[in-house]
């Protein structure tokens, strides 16, 4: 993920047009379980996930078997939005399971939202947005996720919560993104929210990503990562608790590179306005102290 001045400037209108045009009047009101997925999902298989609004949780399942349970919620009346519907879609490589409002699509490249007068696009080219109406309907996804499952998540708006023991990719807008994994790498990146990913180990030769505009960015590797660090912000600071990787920078520049090990991994953690960390899990997953400054 590039960050370039027109980026800056469409999340900051993100944050204020998304967050001023939710209807947040009269009650809340919920429905449970108007979604539930479940089928055997075998290790290396993919879920992709997409949601335009509310939340998404990950933990780890007991068995073999996927489940996904989504709840409503909304606020005004007490009659359930009629614009919400669901799509879950199977094959040889994982599943798809979307939460579409309005005349939306959802495709493994491209998830869209269009909703009294609300326009949302996430797909290969990026985040495009148009508000002018307002947005009610919020679905909260639980999803148990069998072990070695690799995720593939998106949020538009609300807090990704993540706990499983594969690969995970990330992306959301406005909300907070948090990911731990067993089995790294992690590729994370936001808009406005922070984002803290932890990896106890890394396979493969993937990269590891963490990235956010507005917010700070952690990443947890373990003590043993073999990596070639790049840590960057423009407004904020950057902090490593690897002895070996030592931050210098200038005051509108300011980075860390290194390299960990064999360097065999790929490691990018980004933030333009929010601090970057890079921190050191030990063998039981625990995160060392950073020292005082």
């Amino acid at each position: 993920m590039s960050f370039r001045p027109s980026m800056i400037l469409v999340a900051c209108c993100i944050a204020l047009t998304a967050c001023g045009r939710d209807d947040d009047s009269g009650p809340e009101h919920r429905a449970e379980g108007v979604f539930r997925y479940e089928r055997a999902m075998p290790a290396g298989q993919t879920l992709m996930l997409r949601n335009l609004a509310g939340a998404i949780t990950v933990e780890p399942a007991t068995d073999d078997t996927l489940r996904i349970v989504g709840d409503l919620t909304w606020r005004g009346d007490d009659r359930q939005p009629t614009d919400v519907s669901f799509r879950a879609d199977t094959s040889a490589t994982g599943a798809l399971v979307c939460a579409i409002v309005g005349d939306g699509r959802c495709t493994a490249d491209n998830f869209s939202s269009n909703s009294s007068g609300n326009r949302i696009t996430f797909g290969k080219r990026g985040l495009s947005l148009g508000f002018g109406g307002r947005k009610r309907a919020r679905v909260h996804f639980a999803v148990r996720v069998p072990a070695g499952v690799k995720l593939d998540l998106v949020l538009v708006e609300g807090n990704i919560v993540s706990a499983s023991t594969a690969p995970v990719r990330a992306r959301g807008v406005n909300g907070n993104v948090t990911i731990v994994t067993s089995v790294g790498p992690v590729q994370a990146e936001n808009v406005n929210g922070n984002v803290d990913a932890r990896m106890t180990t890394l396979s493969g030769s993937d990269s590891v990503k963490v990235s956010t505009v507005n917010g700070s960015v952690f990443a947890f590797l373990p003590e043993t990562a073999d990596a070639t660090v790049e840590m960057r912000t423009t407004n904020g600071s950057v902090v490593s608790d690897f002895p070996t990787a030592v931050g210098s920078g200038q005051r509108f520049d300011k980075v860390i590179r290194a390299t960990l090990g064999a360097g065999t991994t790929p490691v990018r953690v980004r933030s333009v306005n929010g601090n970057a960390q890079l921190r050191r899990l030990d063998a039981a997953g625990r995160a060392y102290e950073l020292p005082e400054p």
